[in-house]
Parts: structure tokens; sequence; C-alpha cells
């Protein structure tokens, strides 16, 4: 048990009472109120406004001399240091007393005054959207990109595009779905979805979840779960472009990405080349390799190793 004695808890804050200019203003307004109300009680004349000059000013000087006793004491500085220790080691509690968003859009225009004096604060905007959107429903976890791609002699190639990865839903939000769009430049050619599987289950309605509007954008719509913490999707489309016009495939993504890896295999006579693009870094250099029936590999993040939003990588076609 610890010592209860009142007088040795508050010793620290009293003792700061003794020193320094702590004591002048504290002991100083004391003798100032006590000399007040003793000159008040003389008869001569313009005692009482003397009096009450004292006894006011005694009133500003102790309440200094408190202050800057509460300031220096021991209890002081433990129940500051508590602050900014919680601060840095349990930043959830602040959520119960400032705005985090705010603050931290404020520390980015901070940061970013000094070397973008004139757009600082349009800058921390796009970084706050791209990076801090509390709007995000999900992240992808073991993220497995594949292409089986085949150019045909006529010139139009064709490719299998797998895409199977993990979704971790935030449990913040109030419903979560799973969303991809895909564009073709080729006229008179459709994007097709061949399988659609939640949790290694093929689901039976896949042609009803994609959709194309009037600009030939086609959307996957996936509901999921939302009391799920994590989704394994698996779904495959197959579509055409011309080697000749679009020699590449594109690829962005929007969600931070927790590993991941691409591969692709391309019949004879024609080689890969994976070229980074987006906003976003990779983590370390991209490590090629290969896979069972002549898949090339790509592994743009070790198992846990994260990509953030806005990184993105393009699958460039050539002869060999």
């Amino acid at each position: 048990m610890g010592n209860t004695n009142p007088l040795h808890s508050h010793k620290p804050f009293i003792s700061t009472l003794t020193t320094g200019v702590v004591a002048v203003l504290f002991w100083g307004g004391l003798a100032t109120l006590i000399i007040g109300i003793l000159i008040g009680q003389l008869s001569f004349n313009g005692a009482i406004i003397i009096s009450d000059f004292l006894v006011k000013g005694s009133s500003a000087i102790l309440g200094a001399g408190v202050f800057a006793s509460i300031m220096k004491s021991a209890q002081f500085t433990s129940i500051f240091q508590q602050q900014v220790f919680e601060v840095f080691n349990d930043p959830k509690k602040l959520s119960e007393i400032v705005d985090v968003p705010k603050r931290w859009s404020v520390l980015t225009c901070s940061r970013l005054k000094d070397v973008l004096p004139d757009i600082y604060d349009m800058a921390a905007e796009k970084l706050n959207e791209a990076f801090f959107d509390d709007e995000l429903e999900y992240h992808f976890e073991d993220y497995d990109h594949s292409y089986d791609i085949h150019v045909g002699k006529d010139g139009f190639i064709t490719i299998m595009n797998t895409f199977d990865a993990n979704i971790v839903i935030n449990p913040k939000i109030d419903e979560c779905t799973f969303l991809q769009n895909f564009s073709t430049f080729l006229e008179g050619e459709a994007i097709t979805i061949e399988d659609l599987e939640l949790e290694n289950v093929h689901q039976s309605n896949k042609d009803s979840l994609f959709t194309k509007n009037k600009d030939n954008v086609y959307s996957l719509s996936v509901p999921i779960d939302k009391n799920k913490a994590k989704v394994r999707i698996r779904r495959t489309i197959r579509y055409k472009q011309s080697l000749s016009t679009e020699p590449y495939i594109n690829v962005s993504i929007s969600r931070y990405v927790k590993g991941a890896i691409v591969s692709a295999r391309i019949n004879n006579g024609y080689k890969l080349r994976l070229v980074k693009s987006g906003l976003g870094v990779f983590t370390e250099s991209i490590k090629e390799g290969l896979r069972a029936e002549g898949y090339q590999t790509w592994t743009l993040a070790k198992q846990g190793d994260l990509l953030l939003p806005g990184f993105g990588y393009i699958l460039v076609i050539t002869s060999e």
C-alpha cells in the first residue's frame, strides 16, 4: 500500500512555494493582502482606497504564484507526461477528445507547407483521399492475379484474366460490395465472366452481377457479408484486344494490398515484361520467378508486406 498522508502526497507541490520566482509571487501576494486588510482598518484619509488597491492587487499576485507553482509541480508534469504517452502509445483514446482526421490533415499541411507553399492544402487533401479515406470498405490480402494470354494469327489477343484474393472487411462499415471495372477498346467484342466463386463456392448468379453501361464499361458488383471479417473471392473474365493497338494489359488498384503476386503465360513466339506504374511504390524490387504450366511470376509484395493504394503495373507483350 502507498503512503496516504495528504501532506506527504502534496509535498512536491508545496516545495515549489519555497523556491525562486514562485516563492516571491506567492508570499509577496500574501503579504500584500495582509497589509491591504490592515490599512483598511486605519482611519486616515485615503485608507480605504489604498486598502482596496492592495487587496485587489494581491489577488493577481497570488493567482500568478499559485499558477506558477502548479506548472512547476511534479503532479502537473506527471499528468502532462501521461497525456503525451497516450498520444503516441494509445492514439485510439484521442477519438474521444479530438477529431483525429482533422488533426492529421493539419499535420500533413504543416509538413508540406515549406516544400509546396502555394498548393500544400490541395496536396494534403489529395493524400488524405488516397491513403486515409475512412470510407474504404475493404483491403486485399494474398492477392493473386493471373493471365492466360494467347496471340492469334489474326493479330488479336485472347485473355483469360483470373483474380483471386482475400477481402478483409472494414468492421466500421454498414455494407460491403466488391467492385471491379473493366473496359475494352475493341469494337464489337464483349467481356464475359467465366467464373465467380465466394469461399470456393461457385456463384450461379454471376451473370446478373456483371453489367455493362452505355460507355461500354463493364462492372462486377458482388455484395459481401459485412459481418464476416474475411472473404475469399475468385473470378475469371474473358476478353479480346488488338495486338497492334493495345499490346499491353494495364492494371491499377486503389486499395491497400498485403502480399501480392502476378502470374502470366503466353503462347510461343511472344514474351511478357512487367513494368511498374501508378502513384504507389513497390516495397522492394520486383522478384521474377516461374510457376508450373509455363507461368511467369512477379512478386509485387512478399507475404506480410504492404502495397499502398494507387499502385499499378503494365504487362507488355512483345515478340521474341
